[in-house]
């Protein structure tokens, strides 16, 4: 269970129950650019619930991309996670494939900016639930 919640900040974390992917994320180097690089989780909202105090209490979470297609994640109270991520500029839509295993594994669809990003969880019906807001580290 512990593994699971680390996907959503990468995310970490607030992942379960995720269908296998149907395809292979496709890298697009063009917008991989702008998500390299170690990102904080600020708010999880649950529905609208602010949920924050349960998933982030200590505001510690966080993720870091590199242009390798790996990933990095951490922070109370789930702890570190990594894998490989994708993105696909199409659909804006993020793959995490953490190394927990397939249960852990998490689409995203992601708006983001210079020093803000924000996750909303796709593709599952548990992950649909959560938006999770990220600012860039140093921002």
């Amino acid at each position: 269970m512990r593994y699971i919640h680390l996907s959503i900040f990468a995310i970490l974390f607030i992942v379960s129950s995720c269908s296998s992917p149907d395809q292979s994320p496709s890298t697009d180097t063009e917008l991989n650019s702008e998500l390299i690089g170690m990102w904080v989780m600020g708010s999880v909202y649950q529905d609208t619930l602010d949920v924050t105090d349960e998933h982030n209490p200590a505001l510690n979470r966080w993720i870091a991309f590199s242009e390798e297609g790996t990933f990095e994640s951490g922070g109370a109270p789930y702890g570190y996670n990594s894998g490989k991520w994708g993105y696909t500029s199409e659909s804006n839509e993020l793959f995490l494939d953490s190394d927990a295993g397939e249960g852990d594994d998490s689409y995203w669809i992601i708006i983001n900016s210079d020093t803000s990003m924000e996750w909303q969880g796709t593709r599952s019906d548990f992950t649909s639930q959560f938006k999770l807001k990220f600012k860039k580290k140093g921002f």
